[in-house]
């Protein structure tokens, strides 16, 4: 625990003493759900802001191939979390479908060379707050982007070694919830819980039967679910993922 102030050991003590208690006290352990073994989250919106980054990518590839058209960061943010046809379409209802595909995956591909050498804004204590989850539980990423997007966000981040695995759309040409599906039996998953920012978040938890805690500081809004955080350091400092 050398890398950590003097409240953070505190805190990551107290945590690690708390689940002792609940494992040990039959009579409080029989009225509770059962223990979240792990924990799977979203990327975008969830653990970083990569918008900047993102739209350096996007309005490069646009220039070079002559489309008029320039993304915004409101733009952006408007579809992060969308599978690329949807995507795609929303941004450029004036493209062909062979088009978009085309501008699509060359966008995508300059955003992940972009990414390895800039990265993206981690919000604030993310990389504090997953070394101390780390201690606990195995965490795991499962987010709707491209090949090679967690990749570099892991290696730009050197936060490979806190991550037990991940899973994309990119990766496997499929939804959300089927990516957590995969995670969850690829790793013998018995109660994980999902940390998400949307709408389409919560609803893939709920298509797999999984609970889902609302990140609210990201980049989704109008989420109605019991479980919120405002700060991903609420994941440590309250009970919440005690209370699931």
């Amino acid at each position: 625990m050398d890398d950590f102030s003097k409240e953070e050991r505190l805190m990551l003590i107290d945590y690690q003493a708390y689940l002792e208690i609940l494992r040990h006290e039959d009579g409080r352990k029989s009225h509770l759900s059962p223990m979240i073994d792990s924990i799977i989250f979203d990327l975008d919106g969830t653990l970083w802001s990569c918008v900047d980054t993102c739209i350096e990518a996007w309005n490069q590839v646009l220039a070079l191939k002559g489309i008029d058209a320039v993304i915004t960061k409101e733009q952006l943010r408007s579809v992060l979390g969308l599978q690329q046809d949807e995507l795609a379409e929303k941004l450029f209802p004036f493209l062909t479908d062979s088009e978009r595909l085309e501008v699509i995956e060359e966008i995508y591909r300059n955003e992940v060379e972009l990414i390895r050498r800039k990265g993206g804004q981690l919000f604030t204590n993310t990389t504090r707050v997953l070394n101390s989850l780390s201690r606990v539980h195995p965490l795991y990423i499962v987010s709707n982007c491209q090949q090679g997007y967690i990749e570099a966000f892991l290696d730009y981040h050197k936060l490979n070694a806190l991550i037990a695995d991940f899973e994309s759309s990119g990766n496997t040409g499929r939804g959300k919830a089927y990516n957590l599906s995969l995670i969850i039996d690829r790793n013998t998953l018995a109660h994980p819980v999902y940390v998400g920012d949307t709408l389409g978040d919560l609803k893939a938890c709920e298509e797999v039967g999984i609970p889902f805690i609302y990140a609210r500081y990201g980049f989704g809004s109008d989420v109605k679910t019991l479980y919120q955080i405002s700060d991903i350091g609420d994941l440590i400092n309250t009970d919440i993922l005690q209370r699931l």
